[in-house]
């Protein structure tokens, strides 16, 4: 997303009449991350509890940090699962692969011990042939 373009999305959300909160809720729900952070950046209130004015975007922020932060959960938790399957199939793998390499050795002492036992064959053969 160009900047202007995000920058159109964030006034656009940010603008966005909050009755009837349910179409607010869904314009929110379906704007993309940094779109609804430059919104709320935009919602910071100006007004002064020690001045009398109230800070009249405080439910708005406030609902779209909530939406936000269960957006942003539920990726970390799919985020979570995908790592959880990555590493159960990185441990599946590697313990396939080392099974693999022990019957290797096993087969390379095998055919140490039997090269070991030609070698003394044939020195016996060598000496009783002198």
């Amino acid at each position: 997303m160009t900047p202007e373009a995000l920058q159109q999305s964030i006034d656009e959300l940010a603008n966005f009449p909050p009755k009837p909160a349910a179409a607010w809720i869904a314009k929110v729900e379906a704007a993309p991350s940094d779109v609804i952070i430059g919104a709320i950046l935009l919602w910071v209130g100006h007004g002064s509890m020690s001045a009398g004015v109230p800070d009249t975007l405080a439910p708005r922020r406030g609902a779209a940090q909530a939406l936000l932060q269960a957006r942003l959960s539920n990726q970390m938790s799919d985020a979570t699962a995908r790592l959880h399957t990555s590493i159960d199939a990185y441990q599946q793998e590697s313990s396939r692969q080392t099974n693999s390499m022990l019957l290797l050795t096993k087969v390379i002492a095998w055919l140490t011990a039997i090269m070991l036992v030609a070698v003394v064959v044939q020195v016996v053969m060598a000496l009783r042939g002198r």
